[in-house]
């Protein structure tokens, strides 16, 4: 699209677009030149290149689509080829860094989904090239689809974030309620490595010790608004036997049960 006339002086501007269904392309040694973003989709086999001395393999996904922007210099060997469909941009000089810009901190990522109607859009304009104007509007449209599968993207992450921490707070609360972690874990969707993962996005403190802080201050309301001695609040807590929860209760509150108690007790006398 270089010899393309613009009308408008657009930030971002295509060197190149391309639809290569059906394709399968060996590099051999090629030393990418321009800024490119690459959308692969119906991988029916896996892969493998070496990209930049590091060793790839690009495993089978025909429901995903994979998005990639690929730098100037990358360097790029084809050890086992795959048959995909591939839609791809290609971007001058001039437009590097408002790319760069553009894609943020999402290089590289999967989706599910084409933006259909900007896809056609792109499409139509692609058979009007020599009409004045039309290559701005590719220019305008590239970044939109661009725009559009990386917000996408950002939303379908969000969602899947805030669905986790709800599931890690369900998690808790089964916890609290005296279930074992394997068992939360797996009532909520995950293994014990991705539970911890998770967990310590929303605690800071391990499962265990979330358990001991409720079980505490379970206790300390309990000394605090009842008569009950120390052994019926050890067993309301959910703690094993009273001295595991004198323990707990001293590493906590540097005193023990009954001097907490006495000490709220002369508080309230002498107010």
């Amino acid at each position: 699209m270089t010899e393309c006339k613009r009308l408008l002086n657009f930030p971002i501007r295509l060197r190149e677009v391309g639809w290569l269904p059906g394709h399968s392309y060996i590099h051999r040694n090629v030393v990418i030149e321009n800024v490119y973003i690459c959308m692969s989709c119906n991988k029916l086999d896996s892969s493998l290149s070496i990209v930049n001395g590091e060793l790839v393999l690009a495993d089978k996904n025909p429901g995903k689509i994979f998005f990639h922007l690929i730098e100037p210099g990358t360097r790029l060997n084809t050890i086992k080829e795959a048959i995909h469909d591939e839609l791809f941009f290609r971007f001058d000089d001039e437009s590097a860094s408002a790319v760069r810009k553009l894609v943020g901190g999402y290089p590289a990522f999967s989706f599910e989904e084409w933006p259909v109607e900007l896809m056609v859009e792109l499409q139509q304009l692609l058979s009007q090239l020599n009409k004045p104007g039309t290559a701005d509007r590719i220019d305008q449209v590239a970044v939109r689809i661009i725009s559009e599968i990386i917000i996408r993207h950002i939303e379908k992450s969000e969602q899947n974030k805030n669905s986790r921490q709800l599931r890690i707070y369900s998690a808790a609360n089964g916890l609290w309620a005296g279930k074992s972690l394997r068992e939360v874990a797996r009532e909520n969707g995950f293994s014990i490595r991705s539970f911890y993962r998770e967990w310590e996005k929303c605690f800071n403190v391990s499962p265990k010790n979330y358990v001991m802080n409720k079980r505490i201050e379970k206790a300390k309301q309990l000394l605090i608004n009842t008569g009950l001695n120390n052994m019926e609040i050890a067993r309301r807590c959910g703690f094993a036997d009273t001295k595991y929860f004198y323990q707990w209760f001293q590493i906590h509150f540097s005193m023990s049960p009954q001097e907490f108690r006495k000490r709220i007790h002369n508080q309230n006398t002498m107010d």
